[in-house]
């Protein structure tokens, strides 16, 4: 699975449901609601080329779907003229607070369902939060195409600032 953290443009889309007798062709967005999507590309023949879906073509889903995803719909399988699937992509618009770089750490570590579910300390992420400047922003994916340990993405993440994770008192 992926989390979107801020805007991101053309993040592939993975295939979640191949349904063909009830015509359902499902791919993941993003775990989580509240995301608008802007623009769904398919590939084309051509590397790097892409072809903007005409949005009466998909639906997209804000938890509808799958509990707590965001997904798009298409109603027609997406295969390519020569044998194979198209793979899709999407121009998506997260939420704002999470552009934050202090926030997006703050969600990594806590988030029970896509991140660790650690404790953390409210008041010293809320002081992080406030101290960064607003044209810092945290636009990218945690993704479901390079499952690497959380170690890697926190340290992206906090690189930003110099940032680093301490321990508070109870550990």
């Amino acid at each position: 699975e992926q989390h979107i953290f801020g805007n991101v443009s053309k993040i592939p889309l993975p295939y979640v449901r191949d349904d063909v007798p009830g015509a359902l062709f499902d791919y993941l967005i993003t775990v989580g609601t509240g995301y608008t999507i802007t623009a769904v590309y398919r590939d084309r023949q051509a590397k790097g080329q892409y072809q903007t879906l005409n949005p009466s073509e998909y639906t997209v889903s804000s938890g509808g779907v799958f509990e707590g995803r965001t997904t798009l719909r298409t109603g027609v399988r997406q295969l390519k003229a020569g044998g194979g699937f198209h793979r899709l992509y999407a121009d998506v618009t997260g939420v704002a607070s999470e552009r934050n770089f202090a926030r997006a750490i703050r969600n990594l570590l806590s988030n029970a369902t896509w991140g660790l579910g650690e404790t953390i300390d409210a008041t010293s992420f809320n002081a992080a939060e406030a101290a960064l400047s607003a044209s810092l922003l945290c636009d990218g994916v945690v993704g479901w195409d390079a499952q690497r340990p959380a170690r890697d993405w926190l340290n992206q993440l906090m690189m930003v600032r110099g940032m680093r994770l301490g321990y508070g008192i109870s550990g």
